[in-house]
């Protein structure tokens, strides 16, 4: 599978060539150097690496904190990157040098796996990945954490991660997998939608506690 991932990001930093073009020049425009942006992250069996992304926030700013909702380190320009997720298409590179899969867990910062070792079990298992059940639900997590969780908020939602690709990895299907990436488009562009009426019936069905939870926040 990591051999097939490999080879399809190839095939994707390729085709996908003309946008990180575009990408590189406005964000050189708008933001100036550097473009990139790179942070030690913790992979499969607690194995930490370089996790790459285009640069969103004022340079020199500490990023080692989460971004927050209206967070002024993020530029004008990085919102828009944010919001369509296109900072993360540099993550290409690290599928390509086998430190991240497609489908999987969202890959933390060491600050968080050391306090809360208990919710990142799965790591011993599975690789950590660009888009997963989590990261689709929790896409609007700096909202998310600022208006339902209070300032601790990023503790408390690491136990429901934990849950939900746990949940997920004891159903994984190639079937699953596929409506992961497809949901994965659909909310880019219409995420109430895409969460209301696809993820929450299709996944998590069996769980009302949480489909109340994201139905009331989105």
């Amino acid at each position: 599978m990591n051999i097939k991932s490999r080879i399809i990001a190839i095939i994707l930093s390729v085709a996908l060539s003309p946008v990180f073009i575009f990408i590189f020049i406005f964000s050189f425009v708008f933001q100036g150097l550097p473009i990139f942006y790179s942070q030690k992250r913790v992979g499969f069996k607690k194995k930490q690496f370089r996790i790459y992304k285009f640069r969103t926030m004022i340079n020199n700013y500490s990023m080692n904190k989460l971004a927050s909702l209206n967070d002024s380190r993020v530029t004008k320009w990085g919102k828009f990157l944010r919001y369509y997720k296109l900072d993360e298409l540099p993550q290409l590179i690290n599928i390509i040098n086998g430190d991240m899969v497609f489908i999987g867990p969202r890959p933390e910062l060491n600050f968080y796996v050391s306090q809360y070792d208990q919710y990142f079990k799965y790591l011993n298992k599975i690789k950590p990945g660009i888009t997963d059940l989590s990261s689709i639900l929790f896409r609007d997590e700096d909202r998310i954490i600022t208006q339902y969780f209070g300032q601790v908020g990023y503790f408390k939602i690491l136990k429901i991660k934990s849950d939900l690709t746990n949940h997920y990895q004891n159903k994984r299907r190639f079937i699953n997998d596929f409506k992961i990436i497809l949901f994965t488009i659909i909310i880019i562009f219409f995420p109430k939608y895409g969460i209301k009426k696809l993820v929450l019936p299709t996944f998590l069905k069996k769980f009302p506690e949480k489909v109340k939870l994201f139905n009331e926040i989105y």
